[in-house]
């Protein structure tokens, strides 16, 4: 159920996000940010069907990772897989995958939203902090979910 559910919210922000921008598409300029630097500032425009790109990415990302997740047997674990443990490594393993898939989806819309944001003049860009904030949580995510299935050996 759990598991659903976490699906399901993914699900909910990428409809939302896809609906926010057919609602918008008109009032988003015909320049837009393509690519941010580190310093947050964009770098590169491009015309507004370019802020498609990350919405149809996000997308197949999405579909991609729901398919993989209902194969947790074909994962590659960090430790054994034995009869005593592979209920628990493909439940963590499921689990790690459906985190993944709903963190890249709301970091995909966080940016999208920031890229019209910019375009439209109500921002600058992205924080500095953005990227270590952006990867810290997949490090311990992933990291918490490998010493998990350590311990689950």
């Amino acid at each position: 159920m759990a598991e659903r559910t976490l699906s399901v919210v993914g699900l909910g922000v990428l409809a939302s996000w896809l609906t926010v921008l057919a609602w918008t598409w008109n009032t988003i300029p015909s320049r837009v940010p393509m690519h941010f630097g580190v310093s947050g500032r964009a770098d590169a425009w491009g015309d507004r069907a370019t802020s498609l790109l990350l919405p149809a990415v996000g997308t197949v990302l999405y579909a991609v990772m729901s398919v993989l997740e209902r194969f947790p047997h074909t994962y590659n674990y960090p430790v054994r897989v034995t009869e005593q443990n592979a209920a628990t490594l493909y439940r963590l393993g499921r689990w790690l995958v459906l985190s993944t898939k709903l963190f890249l989806v709301c970091t995909f819309a966080f940016i999208s939203y920031t890229s019209v944001c910019v375009a439209r003049g109500e921002a600058l860009g992205l924080s500095p902090w953005f990227l270590p904030a952006l990867i810290l949580p997949l490090f311990v995510v992933t990291g918490v979910f490998m010493y998990r299935m350590w311990r689950a050996k």
